[in-house]
């Protein structure tokens, strides 16, 4: 396995005054949301089902997550009122590789951008300072009830966690092309996988890559999963589902970052990271 070259300490400052925990201007500040969902079982491409996105968008809605987007369009153009019955046929006329955009009608900070492939969405959820502000003692939990319902849902045939993470946005790494996604973060606060996509749909995707063959990836997922959590972290199995909650939450800024450092130590050294 390669190592990361990338250091925390690239990305962060660090306070010489409080035994080297790292600070940050994002502490306290909007946070990304970045999820890859996967629909092994859904017909090609699943967005056609004009059911499975709003579904989708019920379970953030149905999980505190949803802060009134009520506009949506193509990202990077002007977006327009859109009713949660209309977002069916809205999606319905998805294409893939598209870049999709929904946003409340104030508060232009929050915003969902959709990324659609065949098989697969990205959800790309930048939240807002004054939204994080407001849920910052519940936000985490939130999101953690909410991929342990999308991945025990029936939506689409059976859903697949690829990869989850929440982070803080201006740490987070330039997403690059609306599909983009990367295997793994540094300092996130929060990452999630699924075992069964791990094995089979991440590996095509990432493993091609970074792996001459995919039993090398498979000896990475048996390290991540055989590992100790990170002090402080708390380690959630369901199912096939995997989730390490980093900190508790998003109200104390000096927790957030000691689990920022403590996460990055310990992802560098079982798997292999992009470089920020």
């Amino acid at each position: 396995m390669r190592s990361s070259s990338a250091t925390l300490g690239a990305i962060m400052k660090l306070d010489p005054h409080a035994h080297r925990v790292a600070t940050s201007p994002a502490a306290g500040g909007a946070v990304v949301l970045d999820v890859v969902l996967g629909f092994p079982a859904a017909p090609e491409p699943w967005w056609r089902d004009g059911t499975i996105a709003p579904a989708l968008f019920a379970t953030l809605r149905g999980h505190r997550l949803w802060f009134g987007l009520d506009r949506a369009g193509r990202a990077g153009a002007e977006l327009e009122p859109m009713t949660a019955e209309a977002m069916g046929a809205w999606s319905a006329g998805w294409v893939a590789r598209g870049a999709y955009r929904l946003a409340p009608a104030t508060g232009e900070q929050t915003k969902l951008d959709v990324g659609p492939t065949p098989c697969a969405v990205r959800l790309h959820y930048r939240l807002s300072a004054d939204d994080v502000a407001a849920r910052a003692a519940t936000l985490l939990d939130d999101v953690v009830a909410w991929l342990r319902a999308v991945r025990r849902s029936d939506i689409a045939g059976g859903v697949r966690i690829r990869r989850a993470g929440v982070i803080p946005d201006a740490d987070y790494p330039s997403p690059g092309a609306p599909l983009e996604a990367r295997a793994w973060d540094l300092g996130t606060v929060l990452d999630a996988i699924d075992r069964d996509a791990y094995a089979g749909e991440v590996a095509a995707q990432y493993f091609g890559e970074r792996y001459a063959t995919l039993d090398e990836g498979a000896a990475e997922l048996a390290r991540l999963l055989a590992a100790p959590a990170p002090p402080g972290t708390v380690r959630i199995d369901d199912g096939p589902l995997v989730i390490w909650q980093h900190v508790a939450d998003l109200v104390d800024a000096a927790a957030v970052e000691r689990a920022r450092v403590a996460q990055h130590a310990w992802i560098t050294g079982l798997v292999e990271v992009a470089p920020a």
